[in-house]
């Protein structure tokens, strides 16, 4: 098959490390290795342009007749004045207009979902091709958590478009089953056209042995237990729960150490809650670093956290962490909801505990803090399982029989 791959995003950046670019890496090149072509259509610099190995960009030529311009720049100008509902429409409109110029022979259309953000769907409709839209997060909670404020004009124009966005496509593809649930009852759409395919991991890279002296003389890890968070430090991951939670293990097992490994707009609420708690020698910040680091600084730790806090926003996702821990062989502590109790199982590949329970989370903490052989019989069950049901070639393979019947419906007999 030949398929376009669409992320509307202004802030694109596939040389950045973060989630979102690790996702569309990783579904890109599962469908290449499965013998597909793949263009990818996007807005890195804020320019449309279009690659076909995520490295060289290819500028697509947009320009837009003057009498078009003028409408526009109108119209942007009233809607600004008198702070009316924002649509979306001209940008949206733009980017299906590169993304047709760039995608004419494609089979079908698939596009990492964000609010407001149709064009893809004007450019399925455009080619006459179907789209699947993927969907990673409840972008509606997550809003809401970060307290990003709109009116109730601009929430009532969002689900305007979002429903008919969501009923559009041909196809929706969800992280988890919650999340599934969740876009089902909130868009109305048929559950028929509704498939969860959970993320997976670079089992290859996380599995290996690592070679971990640099990481230990880096970040002064001598071989004490050492617990790991990795992620955006976001107010629905509930970094400063577990901090409170550290502070308690500390004070038992007075050699451990916490590792929190990422950025993110909590970062410098969560230091000063370190100096307050007088964490700071055990406390570590390793700010973003590589990928490769990442699963180098796994090999160093024996513990690893999964959202120590939950909310309505952690619910519906499926983070990439907790399949790195996995396939990195380990220990692993998280909240007993659904969207992990579908992959895990208490005592057998990790320590479920009931959620924003800090005593529980404390007493699984030291649990694996004073018992090497429970760490490691986790840790082993938990990296079989992401070696045989949790890699990236998993999730690529399940999308490919997502599009494969898509294009098998819509060809003639």
């Amino acid at each position: 098959m030949k398929i376009g791959y669409l992320w509307q995003s202004e802030t694109a950046d596939m040389t950045q490390l973060s989630a979102s670019v690790l996702h569309i890496k990783a579904v890109i090149q599962g469908l290449k290795e499965r013998g597909h072509s793949v263009r990818m259509v996007s807005i890195p610099g804020r320019q449309h342009q279009w690659t076909e190995d995520l490295a060289q960009w290819t500028f697509i030529n947009s320009q837009r007749p003057w009498a078009m311009r003028t409408v526009e720049s109108g119209l942007r100008n009233i809607q600004n004045r008198f702070r009316l509902p924002y649509f979306n429409f001209f940008d949206s409109y733009h980017f299906s207009s590169a993304a047709v110029s760039a995608l004419a022979d494609c089979d079908v259309l698939y596009e990492r979902y964000w609010l407001l953000n149709y064009g893809g769907l004007l450019t399925a409709r455009r080619l006459g091709i179907p789209l699947v839209l993927e969907v990673n997060g409840d972008l509606i909670e997550e809003y809401a958590q970060l307290n990003i404020e709109l009116s109730k004009a601009q929430w009532a124009a969002i689900h305007f478009i979002n429903r008919r966005l969501f009923q559009g496509a041909s196809h929706i593809v969800t992280v988890s089953e919650h999340l599934r649930q969740r876009t089902i009852e909130r868009w109305g759409v048929d559950p028929a056209k509704v498939t969860t395919v959970a993320n997976g991991a670079h089992v290859d890279v996380f599995a290996l042995d690592q070679k971990i002296e640099k990481v230990r003389t880096r970040y002064h890890l001598n071989g004490e237990p050492t617990i790991a968070f990795v992620g955006s430090f976001k107010p629905w991951h509930g970094l400063d729960f577990l901090l409170d939670a550290f502070a308690r293990v500390q004070s038992v097992a007075h050699n451990c150490k916490l590792v929190l490994v990422g950025d993110g707009p909590v970062r410098s609420e969560l230091e000063a809650k370190v100096k307050d708690l007088q964490l700071e020698a055990q406390v570590i910040f390793t700010g973003k670093i590589e990928h490769q680091e990442v699963a180098e600084l796994l090999q160093a730790v024996q513990i690893a956290v999964v959202n120590p806090r939950v909310s309505n926003a952690s619910l519906a996702q499926s983070p990439l962490k907790l399949f790195e821990y996995m396939a990195a062989g380990k220990a692993i502590v998280a909240p007993s909801i659904s969207t992990v109790e579908q992959i895990l199982t208490h005592q057998v590949d990790a320590m479920l505990v009931p959620p924003n329970n800090v005593d529980a989370l404390v007493n699984a903490l030291l649990a694996l803090i004073q018992n090497q052989e429970l760490r490691l019989n986790l840790g082993q069950s938990a990296k079989q399982k992401a070696l045989t049901n949790h890699s990236w070639a998993r999730t690529a393979a399940e999308i490919e029989t997502i599009l494969t019947n898509l294009k098998r419906k819509l060809s003639p007999i």
